[in-house]
């Protein structure tokens, strides 16, 4: 959607992260949570629109402090009976959230063994239907956003009984995870380096 009108550009490559790949399924797979993640690669250039000094791709390789403001990104319902019923997805809608502790995510013992609460962002916010690839948002403190995340998984009830729940988490898989996957895809493309944040 671009001033007022849907525009559609053929893809013409999907690349998908490599620690996606190499986790596969099975017992195991929660593993590949932090590279949940695929580029998109279409036929002619995407015009965003983002001015770059206001908007910068956070590849640094830690996540900060919990109780930070973050921005969600998305096209998920927020009116949904459940998977199959969300009559309102698919228009952009922007949520401010809170970045929690990664373990309010991933409580359990196999997740923390598996080290999911540093490697991937955690919001008191539920993703919803459509949301899944979105974008996730911190803001620093001078005001200017970071690009940290790809909304990944909602943690909590299922959407029928989503209005029952007192705790409401989602996360993120973490930019900094798959920094490698992304420069190189952008290079192979003839971009010039992305800059990163603070």
């Amino acid at each position: 959607m671009r001033m007022g009108r849907n525009t559609s550009y053929k893809v013409t490559k999907t690349a998908i992260a490599p620690g996606w790949l190499a986790n596969g399924a099975g017992a195991g797979a929660f593993k590949r949570l932090p590279y949940d993640l695929a580029l998109l690669v279409t036929e002619d250039p995407i015009e965003v629109g983002a001015p770059e000094s206001e908007l910068v791709l956070d590849t640094q390789p830690s996540l900060p402090e919990a109780s930070r403001r973050g921005v969600l990104v998305a096209f998920g319902g927020e009116h949904c009976a459940s998977y199959s019923q969300c009559d309102d997805a698919g228009v952009r809608r922007v949520l401010p959230v809170v970045i929690k502790d990664g373990a309010d995510c991933f409580p359990s013992r196999r997740e923390r063994e598996a080290g999911l609460p540093g490697a991937m962002w955690c919001m008191e916010s539920a993703a919803m239907p459509g949301d899944s690839g979105g974008a996730l948002l911190v803001e620093a403190a001078d005001g200017k956003l970071s690009y940290v995340g790809v909304i990944s998984v909602r943690r909590g009830l299922p959407l029928e009984l989503f209005a029952l729940a007192s705790t409401r988490r989602s996360a993120a898989a973490a930019i900094s995870a798959n920094r490698d996957f992304i420069l190189e895809t952008a290079r192979a493309l003839g971009y010039a380096p992305l800059s990163s944040g603070p």
